[in-house]
């Protein structure tokens, strides 16, 4: 019985040390194990892992590695040691190089017996009381004082040279064609028919003389229009206008005056058709944007001009004339620029026709000195266009549909009949044609 117990006790120490010996072994393999996370999370620096290590029930169990994972959790989240830079070194100082001082320039001195020449020179030149007085206020004892008071006493005088004499208007009833206008300002006060011009750029004018006429064609004026007289239709009378002074330009105008306003960017270039430019009668212009144009270019130079009345227009074209023409009721191919092969009014049949527009000025002038106020081409007027005359004044008439504006004198391309002084003609305000062209007047 003894020796049982006695045996069971022992059987049961060895099961005890076996359950020990197994426990230990475990704890070192899961120390082990924890020890390699840590070494591992070290070498990286990973204080995430480290933090998530020391969370494990393994750091209470392996207290030697928790405690090294700890330490390296310490040292990784302690900021790097500052490392001073290390300072450059020190170049010696450079003595600047010794400054070259240059002497000064010796002073030259003024001579005064020279400046005081050169003052006697310009008081003796000017010859005046004042130049004298200058001179003695700075050298009132100087070598020409007892000239220069004497002559300041007794001063000589001095002739003026002569004005120059006044430029002389000309008259455009008897200046040739290829005359230039003299420039000349104010020309309010030039007398009648005087030719001028106010600038470089500016066309040539004539003063027109005020006074009254009848406007449009009598009925026994062959060949008129129903649109010519007081009435639309036929039965209609001649209207009397009175026309204040005022000027109208000499010639058509020209490619030559139109270039300067494109060189000016105002205007813009425009066909010639192959006609030719130069001296010939700008074509294709329209009344609404190209008349618009040019007249604010010469506005820009000068001052008052614009395009004629309808009115002011037939009056400068009669020239103090009741014939259908300015020169007669008949027309022959020396006298106007102007086409079709046909008779007017009894008179020679045109068998060619031009090949465009003249040069102004081919041909000759009427009474007053206007050139081309028949035929070559057709030119603007400011008035809108209506089918008669009635209550015609010599102001532009503004009413009604001013899409169609007034043509005057006829072209190159039409029948006599269109170049009579009563003759109208209308378009539209923007169209442009091989026919068109225009003159200037200016408010006097």
């Amino acid at each position: 019985m003894r020796m049982t117990l006695a045996a069971a006790a022992m059987a049961g120490l060895c099961l005890l040390l076996m359950e020990a010996s197994q426990a230990q072994a475990q704890s070192s393999a899961r120390c082990g194990n924890f020890y390699n996370q840590v070494t591992a999370a070290v070498g990286r620096s990973d204080r995430a892992a480290l933090v998530r290590l020391l969370a494990l029930p393994a750091s209470q169990q392996c207290a030697p590695e928790a405690q090294s994972a700890r330490s390296a959790l310490a040292r990784l989240a302690a900021p790097p040691p500052v490392v001073p830079p290390v300072a450059p070194p020190v170049a010696p100082p450079v003595s600047p190089p010794a400054r070259q001082v240059s002497p000064p320039p010796p002073v030259v001195r003024a001579d005064p017996s020279a400046e005081e020449a050169a003052a006697w020179r310009i008081a003796s030149r000017t010859d005046t009381v004042a130049a004298y007085n200058a001179y003695l206020a700075d050298y009132p004892n100087g070598r020409n004082a007892s000239t220069a008071r004497q002559r300041i006493a007794a001063p000589t005088p001095r002739v003026s040279p002569p004005p120059p004499p006044p430029i002389t208007s000309l008259d455009a009833r008897s200046t040739p064609a290829d005359t230039r206008a003299p420039v000349m300002t104010n020309p309010s006060g030039l007398p009648d028919f005087a030719l001028f011009r106010e600038c470089d750029g500016c066309p040539e004018m004539v003063v027109i003389p005020g006074g009254s006429f009848m406007m449009g064609s009598p009925a026994s004026e062959a060949e008129g229009d129903n649109d010519e007289d007081s009435q639309a239709g036929a039965g209609g009378a001649q209207v009397s206008v009175r026309v204040p002074r005022f000027a109208i330009s000499r010639f058509e105008t020209t490619w030559e005056e139109w270039g300067a306003c494109v060189s000016a960017s105002v205007c813009q270039q425009q066909e010639d058709e192959g006609y030719g430019r130069g001296r010939r009668p700008a074509i294709n212009v329209d009344w609404e944007t190209d008349t618009r144009a040019y007249v604010r270019f010469v506005n820009s130079r000068a001052s008052g001009y614009r395009l004629p009345s309808e009115a002011e227009w037939e009056y400068a074209a009669r020239a103090g004339t009741t014939t259908a023409f300015s020169w007669g009721n008949s027309i022959s191919t020396g006298q106007a620029q102007y086409s079709w092969s046909i008779s007017y009014n009894g008179g020679p049949t045109r068998t060619t026709t031009p090949a465009g527009t003249a040069t102004v000025g081919s041909f000759q002038a009427n009474p007053w000195g206007l050139y081309d106020m028949h035929g070559n081409v057709w030119e603007w007027v400011e008035d809108c266009y209506r089918d008669n005359l009635s209550g015609q004044t010599a102001a532009a008439y503004t009413s009604g549909d001013c899409s169609l504006r007034v043509l005057r004198g006829g072209s190159w391309n039409y029948s006599p009949q269109n170049l009579r002084s009563a003759s109208r003609g209308w378009a539209s305000s923007t169209v442009r044609g091989l026919f068109g062209g225009f003159r200037l007047a200016r408010t006097l």
